[in-house]
């Protein structure tokens, strides 16, 4: 199985990300990752965080001293906006049709084992910055994650409850399969 590793997207302090409830989106997404990484362990994945206080130019160049192109790199952020607004999206390398069907399998895995909603599969290129770094610029397979609206009230309590065991399991489903 390929080793995976996670990217905890923005960093304490300087770039916290979505902020909302007296939280934000990188102490989120901290403890979230924590949680799916200890239930990887127990299902035999090698699982490894970069470290979360780089930035993201250090995390790129840490990444792709210790990966090789045969592994996985998922980073994983919380999306903001009304607070109606819920679910998943993941971001995979646009123009690439390996890296569209690997993110559609990847879109299945989560929507068979979150409680997330589906709001689709995207390509890099359609983000506001036209492409995303950590997808484009390492030597891994590579793909974003925004796993749930800090926003919602539903969303930020499924992932401090059981999006951590549900990630895990959706990712190892997706390795499995790879």
């Amino acid at each position: 199985m390929k080793k995976l590793f996670f990217e905890v997207g923005h960093t304490k302090g300087k770039d916290p990300g979505a902020m909302a409830f007296g939280t934000t989106e990188h102490v989120e997404v901290t403890r979230l990752v924590a949680r799916c990484c200890e239930e990887l362990a127990s299902l035999g994945v090698q699982a490894e965080c970069i470290p979360v206080h780089l930035l993201l130019h250090e995390k790129i160049a840490w990444i792709n001293r210790k990966a090789v192109p045969e592994d996985v790199l998922v980073s994983v952020h919380m999306n903001s906006g009304k607070s109606s607004a819920r679910g998943l999206e993941v971001y995979y390398y646009g123009g690439s049709s390996e890296s569209l069907h690997a993110g559609a399998r990847l879109q299945k895995a989560l929507s068979l084992e979150t409680m997330l909603s589906n709001r689709g599969l995207k390509p890099d290129t359609q983000t506001r910055h036209g492409r995303l770094g950590i997808i484009r610029d390492t030597k891994p397979w590579a793909f974003l994650l925004e796993f749930g609206f800090l926003t919602s009230q539903e969303d930020l309590e499924y992932v401090r409850t059981k999006g951590g065991g549900d990630l895990a399991r959706a990712l190892f489903a997706w390795l499995s399969s790879w």
